[in-house]
């Protein structure tokens, strides 16, 4: 996206969260910024930034237009890998009170997962065959990239959902949630960052004002959702 996208497309599709996201990533190693800084950046500085490194970096020109770029999808997982999911997710035992997550990853036709089936394949499912996948590739392959980038997720989600909550706990969770966000951008480049993304940066102040989150969290809620 930071390569490929027009000037417009770009802000449209990042809005302010994803442009602090991205000045982040790719602009605190050259300008020396603390991230706070970003974060206090009025929309048209974080554009202006963003539109001058683009420049510097001969992705656009002078007029802030892409220098033979083209727009390229991503693909992450695909039809192999999900095959292999679910063949280890059939193998797997699991206690009774285990959440696990629909046996057809990636089929709309077994409906949509709960905030706890997402949980549990991204926590757990996902996890076991990504690692047997890629676990053994390069340091520097795209794929081994991919999954030390989403173990920092699974790493702050379990740090964040921890029924005691530690000083340490909060500085894991930050650690790893940072790592996640700002590597986004530089492995998927047709992606976008989201509010939700953006907030959970924000997320350790909460645990530190409130608390284990099992004392707050909606899953209580949400499991009458199909009761209702």
């Amino acid at each position: 996206m930071y390569k490929s996208q027009s000037k417009t497309a770009l802000y449209k599709n990042l809005g302010r969260a994803g442009l602090v996201m991205l000045c982040i990533a790719k602009l605190k190693g050259r300008y020396k910024k603390p991230n706070a800084d970003y974060d206090s950046m009025s929309m048209p500085e974080l554009i202006t930034a963003v539109s001058q490194a683009r420049r510097e970096d001969g992705i656009t020109d002078d007029a802030d237009r892409v220098i033979g770029g083209k727009s390229r999808k991503t693909r992450v997982l695909g039809k192999t890998t999900l095959r292999e999911i679910r063949h280890d997710m059939a193998r797997q035992k699991f206690p009774s009170w285990f959440a696990r997550a629909p046996g057809h990853p990636g089929e709309s036709k077994w409906g949509k997962f709960t905030a706890d089936q997402w949980k549990a394949f991204c926590t757990v499912h996902l996890p076991t065959t990504l690692t047997r996948l890629w676990g053994s590739k390069p340091s520097d392959s795209t794929e081994r990239m991919m999954l030390d980038n989403f173990m920092h997720l699974v790493q702050a989600v379990k740090a964040a959902n921890a029924r005691v909550i530690t000083r340490e706990h909060i500085a894991q969770y930050e650690h790893h949630i940072t790592a996640y966000v700002t590597q986004l951008l530089r492995l998927y480049p047709g992606t976008t960052i989201t509010p939700y993304q953006h907030l959970s940066l924000h997320f350790g102040r909460l645990l530190r004002n409130i608390g284990p989150t099992h004392a707050w969290r909606c899953f209580n809620f949400e499991r009458y959702n199909y009761l209702m």
